[in-house]
């Protein structure tokens, strides 16, 4: 990653390697560099950089993403976290269940892609993914216009052979 900054109108560029998650189960991942020592004629320049890289794969299987949301008890988390991102404790409340089997939902709504999750201290925060919806939406979206063109096909048929029958 190249980096420019500018300062007091000069530009300074630098690059940094960043890392990416060795585990493939995690979604994304956080790093801070600090005590970065950058100096301009005896300034010391110290500087702290946070990212924050959310890896998403970019292929959504429909089939996956439907299978996830024909259980109710998933989509009341998918809807739960329509209104924000929430501990995996705070979604199990409504759920009379242990949180064993609250975790497998967990981990289906999140191998589809529906979900993800990031550790923060000692809680789990899971966060809604909006792009398999929109795959999805399409998909919707096409299916809904070939049903209408038939319909209206059907439509007009009916209306032409009305009469004579």
């Amino acid at each position: 990653m190249n980096l420019e900054l500018v300062f007091l109108g000069l530009e300074l560029e630098f690059s940094i390697n960043l890392p990416f998650p060795s585990n493939g189960n995690r979604s994304c991942r956080k790093l801070t560099f600090q005590n970065s020592k950058f100096q301009y004629l005896g300034i010391d320049l110290s500087i702290e950089i946070n990212y924050h890289v959310k890896m998403v794969k970019r292929n959504y299987s429909i089939d996956v993403v439907l299978h996830a949301l024909s259980d109710p008890t998933r989509r009341q988390v998918i809807e739960r976290l329509g209104n924000g991102p929430r501990s995996v404790s705070d979604l199990a409340l409504p759920f009379s269940m242990a949180m064993p089997s609250f975790m497998q939902h967990l981990d289906i709504l999140e191998s589809s892609q529906l979900i993800y999750t990031e550790k923060v201290g000692r809680v789990r925060i899971c966060y809604l993914n909006q792009n398999p919806f929109s795959v999805m939406e399409n998909w919707l979206q096409v299916q809904k216009s070939q049903w209408e063109t038939r319909l209206n096909q059907l439509d007009s048929f009916l209306l032409k052979t009305r009469g004579k029958i």
